[in-house]
């Protein structure tokens, strides 16, 4: 039975949620089920991570997926402190368990973009991957010369002209 055909169906469907953080070589993959499960090729930790509904508005900066952790939760402490130096990557995939196809669809893709803690738990903001396109790029950087290399595409300058004619009189070596 196909994903889809298990996600439409009343009696058959019997979804899972897995969340996968990414920091640079560290992988945390949890499901948000009280048991253990392997899909994707992993085995995915279970958790009590509450993740919050999956929204879409034209504004991508108000399009943040909050996520609760417990207070003494390892991975959300990490961003209390101090926060980490990588950018922390966060998929969130789909399935249904039974499932003989092992399909699983990503519904939500981003980062970390903050963190705070409320009494006993720890909220992180994630923010949609599509943000970072709305975001300017590199800036060219300009110099007294100018911000093309010497002679290259871009450059007006003619090399002919500033070439400068000598003689070889002596090799050594």
């Amino acid at each position: 039975m196909t994903f889809i055909a298990k996600d439409q169906s009343v009696q058959d469907g019997d979804p899972v949620h897995l969340i996968s953080f990414v920091q640079g070589s560290l992988t945390w993959r949890y499901a948000l089920v009280p048991f253990t499960v392997s899909a994707l090729g992993e085995t995915w930790v279970p958790s009590t991570i509450s993740a919050g509904a999956v929204n879409q508005t034209p504004e991508m900066a108000k399009n943040i997926l909050s996520m609760k952790f417990p207070r003494d939760h390892e991975f959300a402490r990490t961003f209390l402190w101090s926060p980490p130096d990588q950018v922390t990557s966060v998929t969130m995939y789909r399935g249904h368990l039974g499932d003989p196809d092992n399909e699983y669809i990503t519904t939500w893709k981003g980062r970390v973009a903050n963190a705070r803690a409320d009494g006993d738990e720890i909220t992180l903001e994630c923010e949609h991957i599509f943000t970072s396109l709305r975001r300017p790029g590199l800036r060219a950087r300009f110099q007294k010369s100018c911000r093309h290399a010497l002679y290259g595409r871009g450059c007006n300058l003619d090399q002919e002209t500033f070439a400068v004619a000598g003689t070889c009189t002596a090799v050594d070596g």
